[in-house]
């Protein structure tokens, strides 16, 4: 099977479950994946996307525990075991060790703190300590130590407003070897559903996102066009060069040269839905074509 066909059965196949013959995902939404270092992919949790529909986001009715496999070799999907408990919106992450965490996200409306861990020799997933913080539109990075970088998210699972906000400027750090988490220093601003990308030098680029989530809308744009590089061995943050325009929900690429891709989604207001006549959406377009390059040596996008 050639890789287009692979990616396009793996697309497929969450969508249209009943197209693959092998054990396959149901139709879901706010699922994790991740790469394995065989090439095949790993899949967790999320939201059953009828249940969803009927009963809303964070209902127990929609929550999902199965985890499946995807080799695009065969074009299979197999069982990869179940949580330890429903998990969506959360982030999963491969270790260098072969292991994958599945971090935070949502076991309900609140955010979760915990963090569970595949062992795929057993195939069984067991519980892997926790962080201090619950949180949702978070990131995860795997550091070369194998540590694993937790950055900003969101707190109040409700759409409420919290005192302080609900968008998050908590960084933690993850340890695979003592499965405890500990306290690194905060993003300089409040961030959710940015990017995160490990650069080649063992740094961190955290690009875009936005600083509101829930309630009602500020009357500014809260979207951010704005760059940082966290620093593992100083355990600092850095400003660098802004991107041309304002992102939330971006996807950051880190390519061979070392330099890091960033496509998509939104330059302006940070809006969940809307349609194409919408006022809104009409003053505050989504680009979908803006892309740019990230060059960690020079500290800036182009």
């Amino acid at each position: 099977m050639s890789t287009s066909s692979s990616i396009t059965a793996f697309v497929l196949a969450l969508a249209f479950p009943s197209i693959a013959a092998s054990q396959t995902p149901s139709a879901r939404v706010h699922h994790a994946q991740a790469s394995l270092a065989d090439g095949r992919v790993l899949v967790t949790g999320g939201e059953n996307a009828d249940d969803l529909v009927a009963w809303g986001a964070g209902n127990a009715r929609a929550l999902r525990r199965d985890t499946f496999v995807f080799d695009p070799g065969t074009g299979r999907w197999s069982s990869a075991g179940r949580l330890t408990h429903p998990r969506t919106q959360h982030t999963l992450v491969s270790l260098p060790d072969g292991t994958v965490v599945a971090l935070n996200g949502r076991s309900g409306a609140r955010p979760d703190p915990t963090v569970e861990r595949w062992d795929p020799a057993a195939n069984v997933w067991r519980a892997a300590g926790r962080l201090a913080q619950g949180r949702f539109g978070h990131t995860a990075t795997a550091l070369a130590d194998g540590r694993v970088l937790v950055v900003g998210g969101v707190r109040d699972g409700l759409g409420g407003s919290l005192a302080g906000g609900n968008v998050l400027q908590s960084v933690e750090l993850w340890d695979a070897r003592t499965q405890h988490a500990t306290a690194a220093s905060p993003l300089p601003v409040a961030l959710t559903q940015h990017a995160a990308v490990r650069l080649d030098d063992g740094r961190v680029l955290v690009v875009g996102g936005t600083s509101w989530w829930g309630g009602i809308g500020p009357a500014r744009d809260p979207s951010s066009s704005r760059a940082f590089v966290w620093n593992p061995t100083s355990d600092t943050w850095r400003e660098v060069g802004a991107m041309s325009g304002a992102r939330a929900h971006p996807a950051a690429t880190l390519l061979r040269d070392g330099r890091v891709l960033v496509v998509g989604n939104r330059v302006g207001h940070d809006q969940t839905e809307c349609a194409v006549t919408d006022s809104d959406c009409a003053s505050h377009p989504i680009r979908g074509d803006v892309s740019e390059v990230f060059d960690p040596r020079a500290e800036t996008c182009t």
